[in-house]
């Protein structure tokens, strides 16, 4: 691989790290936690492991470390798809239906996701060799045919439908966010994009369905491409997926004060989480991700 590539895929494993490192810190120092933090730290704790499978990968000390990242990396990366489309689902039945998730709905999704995830990557482990391709771990399927058929049902339809669903899941909360915006004259509205986040985490999503499709179509088509250069394209996504994800999904505006305010020591910092705390527990208020989603921050507006 070239020393170039190489480099970009290490600034990208390395970003995303710190990045995902960061939104951990500042959740695990925010007194009051709701069920949005705990969602994003999930998801954050899951983006710190695909970024790490990546530096196994680029510099594998044996096949048996190579195999170990990639099978790693292929669990990671599917689960990481199912806890997107719950973190949609979650926000679509708190915002738009007015419900709360219970956690046996949350057990339940967790179990079944888990379980799928497991049989796919022992499949993919059973069905595929993983070998060191110019000093980076590579795999590939036994049977060329069954590269294409997995590649397909495993990679692309059923990201396209996770695309289609969080697309619903975004599209309803952005009107229901708007129609409350409205309702309460907030103005936020007056922005030339409303609530742009929820735009946001269907372009990140996108991303990651960019380098298996460009692999399908190459390979579905007979187009001429060499192998390293697709090993290039995937890597490359995959290092800097979990950055874009933490921008879209941690660094928000309460992210951004949070962390000031943690850094300098504001005073009255705690004071405030006290009081909004006790808004929220008196349903006074909306819970903090909110005011995420539509780019505002709870503490500017107390004093």
């Amino acid at each position: 691989m070239e020393i170039v590539t190489l480099t970009f895929i290490i600034i990208g494993a390395s970003a995303s790290l710190f990045s995902s490192i960061l939104v951990i810190i500042e959740i695990c120092l925010v007194k009051y936690k709701d069920m949005a933090n705990i969602l994003i730290m999930a998801l954050v704790i899951i983006d710190v492991l695909m970024s790490l499978s990546i530096y196994g990968i680029i510099e594998p000390v044996s096949v048996l470390i190579c195999e170990i990242s990639m099978w790693i990396c292929y669990f990671i990366r599917d689960f990481h798809k199912i806890m997107v489309l719950f973190i949609a689902r979650s926000l679509y039945t708190i915002i738009v239906r007015s419900k709360q998730i219970t956690f046996t709905f949350i057990k339940l999704f967790f179990f079944i996701g888990f379980g799928i995830d497991l049989l796919k990557t022992l499949f993919f482990a059973l069905a595929s060799q993983v070998f060191i391709n110019h000093g980076v771990c590579a795999s590939k399927f036994y049977n060329s045919y069954l590269n294409i058929v997995f590649l397909f049902a495993d990679e692309i339809l059923p990201s396209t439908i996770i695309l289609f669903i969080i697309a619903y899941y975004y599209y309803k909360i952005r009107i229901s966010l708007m129609k409350e915006a409205l309702e309460s004259d907030i103005k936020i509205l007056n922005k030339r994009i409303f609530a742009k986040r929820l735009i946001g985490f269907g372009i990140v999503f996108s991303i990651l369905i960019i380098p298996v499709l460009i692999i399908t179509l190459i390979q579905l088509f007979g187009l001429s491409l060499s192998f390293d250069r697709l090993l290039s394209i995937s890597l490359m996504v995959y290092a800097w997926y979990p950055f874009c994800n933490s921008l879209v999904y941690g660094f928000t505006k309460s992210f951004k004060k949070n962390i000031f305010s943690i850094c300098i020591k504001t005073p009255d910092f705690e004071n405030k989480e006290d009081y909004l705390y006790v808004l929220r527990q008196a349903n006074i208020i909306r819970p903090r991700f909110y005011l995420d989603l539509i780019g505002e921050s709870e503490h500017g507006d107390i004093n």
